[in-house]
């Protein structure tokens, strides 16, 4: 098969996306092209063939990356690539392609068929050009241009072009059959449109889709591999490049990042940290309710976290959905009542003390009271007074104490000690200057009870 595989990256040394993706094939040969003379050297220690291209990086990423559009849209015109029947473009910063994949698609859609290019259809992004550019513009380096892509696509809509299609396409792994006599055409279309555009390929190859949609063949399937035995250097390598990219708020990127390598940790520390991180990703593109799967997913991993519990709590108490709220706090009903209290989980990372100490059993002391479970109400009331949590808001303080009236006709006999660390809590308050907390229940309903906050207020 007269295939091979290419990848490219111009910009200086800082850019986020100087990477080096594994060599996608032994077999075939495989070219990256770069106008960065420090990636090139690099490169001559792995098995790709390096490509100088000799431009002087812009020093300003977006320059670079429509520097980059050229060879991504427009291989026929070089002179390594021209002499191939197949070409496969990849992101350099996607994880190894599967070759067998490559090679049955190859077979089946380019000899079997008569197809011209074959992308993989975009795995959460659907139909519409408008969620493509609401995802896009979540990102900085789209968002600088919003003007600019919202004119383009509206020029293409007033042109005739539909604002919606059966299938919309991700860009950063591309097939292509340089024998097919429309792909030329293809490209050199496709170039203008991201010249008309800006950097942001997708959205321009949703049009340019439309006027070539008899040749183009999107699939479904996941084109990349990963090793089985993802040791922890890899994995950190992975970590270390998404948190990059979302330092420079890519977070599309990262999300690419963490879900390709979620299936292929064995730690289940980590793989609840991923849920988490996947979770917060999809929060800041406005896709929330994607992340929440990924909340429950973690439940799988640890019986004992509440960071990926916390935001179901809100979410399902503030859309008052106390059951479903209740049922999600089940994963971790066990441990949380019974153990945390004598429980060391400073071996755990990113465990955030105040979801544990104060802000989960305040959601559950609300769910407990819209739900009877007055038992689990006080439990919780035990935890946020032992624990004494600093750096709480005083309105959250302020509903502790006003939703703690509603559980003490229901303090059991046995129960000698709520009371006391209820009175040990409010000396904490006062301690850290935080009168205004509780003077409020200065009132017969709390003192009846044996609370009294008089003491403490000047």
């Amino acid at each position: 098969m007269n295939l091979a595989y290419y990848t490219c990256f111009y910009g200086n040394d800082n850019n986020s996306a100087y990477k080096i993706p594994m060599v996608p094939s032994l077999t075939y040969e495989c070219y990256y092209y770069t106008n960065n003379s420090t990636l090139l050297k690099e490169l001559s220690n792995t098995n790709w063939k390096g490509v100088f291209i000799d431009k002087p990086p812009n020093n300003d990423i977006k320059k670079d990356c429509m520097d980059g559009k050229h060879i991504k849209s427009m291989p026929h015109e070089y002179d390594n690539l021209k002499t191939y029947d197949y070409l496969c473009y990849i992101d350099s910063k996607v994880d190894q392609v599967n070759e067998t994949f490559v090679e049955n698609l190859i077979q089946k859609y380019f000899i079997e068929n008569d197809y011209a290019l074959l992308l993989r259809e975009h795995w959460y992004i659907h139909n519409d050009i408008w969620n493509e550019y609401n995802a896009s513009m979540e990102q900085p380096r789209y968002e600088i241009d919003r003007e600019k892509y919202r004119n383009y696509i509206e020029t293409q809509i007033k042109n005739g072009l539909s604002e919606r299609v059966d299938q919309h396409c991700a860009c950063g792994f591309i097939i292509r059959n340089m024998k097919h006599d429309k792909i030329q055409e293809l490209n050199k279309t496709w170039y203008e449109h991201i010249q008309q555009c800006g950097i942001q390929d997708q959205i321009s190859f949703f049009f340019v889709k439309q006027l070539f949609n008899e040749f183009i063949r999107p699939f479904k399937e996941y084109p990349y591999i990963l090793s089985v035995n993802y040791n922890q250097a890899t994995y950190n390598k992975k970590i270390l490049l998404a948190t990059e990219y979302c330092d420079s708020g890519c977070y599309i990127d990262a999300i690419t990042v963490y879900e390709s390598i979620l299936d292929y940790i064995s730690n289940a520390d980590d793989k609840y940290n991923i849920c988490w991180k996947l979770y917060n990703c999809y929060k800041q593109i406005g896709k929330e309710p994607h992340g929440f799967f990924y909340l429950v997913e973690a439940f799988k991993y640890s019986k004992k976290r509440v960071e990926c519990l916390y935001p179901l709590l809100v979410h399902y108490t503030c859309s008052n959905m106390y059951e479903t709220a209740y049922n999600y706090y089940l994963h971790v009903k066990e441990f949380y009542e019974n153990h945390y209290l004598t429980s060391d989980l400073s071996n755990l990372s990113l465990i955030e003390s105040d979801k544990y100490n104060f802000y989960v059993p305040y959601y559950i002391i609300i769910i407990a009271d819209r739900l009877n479970n007055h038992s689990c109400g006080i439990k919780m009331f035990e935890i946020i007074f032992i624990k004494k949590q600093l750096n709480i808001d005083e309105f959250c303080i302020k509903n502790i104490f006003f939703n703690l009236q509603f559980f003490l006709d229901h303090i059991p006999e046995t129960n000698t000690n709520l009371i006391k660390l209820a009175n040990e809590y409010i000396q904490f308050l006062y301690q850290n200057n935080m009168k205004s907390s509780y003077e409020f229940i200065n009132t017969s309903t709390y003192k009846d009870y044996g609370i009294d906050v008089s003491k403490y207020i000047v």
